[in-house]
């Protein structure tokens, strides 16, 4: 007989990642990440050609976690680093919420923090959001659940919630307050200096988006030392490979590079979302990170999605309840952004969708 895992694993539904095409000739627009890798990044990764990789890393990252101390000006006991900020959020839910206990975020949100909470056992609250996907703090609040995370500027929709709104969540919670910041260098401002005020608030960060490492996997936190230490407990011995952290060291030293690509992007996303509204029937909701949230005004989003995959263009459909109306677009490259309006353009002159224009 096959042994049966956990009630909870058997019931809940796995995480679903973006497709990852194989071959040439694909415009890849569907899981948020950054085209432009640092030139010291690359310059890293050859490096490590000729370094010990029979010798395992350091277990404590303390350079890459030393180089974050001088850049965010918090000491290194109050930074946590693992294999992507997934692997943080995961340690997070594994150490402060046990059967029974309360789950709170709103809806939508990044997909995997159901994920988590169903492995804990734990009873999950949302909250639906306001106008443009607002997150109604007071009622978030008033959820006390034991743990309540928010992602901001939030995965999908891309709404930003300002810092001062986080701080009154913080102020009225008197669980665990965790902010996913994976897309927060595209915004105007981060809820960081919050964790020097308040003793329930960590913040994750990822360096698969702004940074372009999605394929290091190098993720980080900030937060109280008594806060981070279970993660320290619970996490792999070695989570972060030799290349991985040399790799992201290089790339923190050219942290002006990143911030100069995200100036870019988030100028490209205002352009496309203006472009957008003109040529194809549609609603582009507000957006604070470097992807739009699109509803589709004359046409199904799911047939809108397999006829831009006709033309070996890539963007995210949801097929969850709630979120088939909608599509989530990354904004690429400007050649790759070209090949998305041209594919467009050819979806409308096939009448797959109507080709009169919608306004938000």
């Amino acid at each position: 007989m096959i042994p049966a895992p956990r009630k909870a694993v058997q019931e809940m539904s796995p995480y679903v990642p973006g497709e990852q095409p194989q071959g040439t000739g694909w415009t890849k627009l569907n899981t948020n990440e950054n085209p432009y890798t640092s030139p010291k990044a690359k310059a890293a990764l050859e490096g490590q050609a000729n370094q010990a990789l029979s010798r395992y890393p350091d277990p404590l990252a303390r350079d890459l976690r030393q180089k974050l101390s001088e850049i965010y000006e918090l000491d290194v006991d109050w930074i946590y680093v693992d294999n992507g900020s997934d692997q943080i959020l995961n340690l997070t839910f594994r150490a402060y919420v046990d059967r029974g206990q309360t789950v709170a975020y709103t809806f939508p949100t990044y997909p995997y923090y159901e994920v988590w909470a169903h492995m804990q056992d734990a009873e999950i609250q949302t909250v639906a959001p306001g106008p443009d996907f607002a997150v109604p703090i007071d009622e978030l609040a008033g959820l006390q659940a034991t743990l309540t995370a928010i992602s901001n500027p939030n995965s999908p929709t891309g709404t930003f919630t300002p810092p001062a709104e986080i701080e009154r969540l913080a102020q009225q919670c008197e669980g665990l307050v965790v902010v996913d910041e994976a897309y927060v260098d595209f915004a105007s401002a981060s809820v960081l200096p919050l964790v020097r005020q308040y003793d329930n608030i960590i913040v994750s960060r990822s360096m698969s988006k702004s940074f372009g490492l999605a394929g290091v996997r190098v993720g980080y936190a900030f937060g109280r030392p008594e806060l981070l230490e279970p993660m320290w407990k619970l996490r792999d011995s070695y989570s972060v490979s030799r290349p991985s952290q040399a790799i992201a060291l290089a790339t923190l030293d050219d942290y002006a590079w990143m911030r100069k690509v995200c100036a870019e992007i988030g100028e490209r996303r205002k352009r496309v979302a203006r472009r957008l509204e003109r040529e194809f029937p549609c609603i582009v909701y507000p957006s604070d990170a470097n992807f739009l949230f699109v509803e589709p005004t004359q046409h199904a989003a799911a047939d809108v999605f397999e006829a831009l995959k006709e033309q070996r263009v890539l963007v995210r459909y949801f097929r969850q309840h709630g979120l088939q109306r909608y599509l989530r677009i990354t904004i690429g490259t400007e050649e790759e952004m070209e090949s998305f309006f041209s594919a467009l353009r050819v979806v409308q002159e096939n009448s797959v969708v109507p080709t009169t224009g919608g306004t938000q």
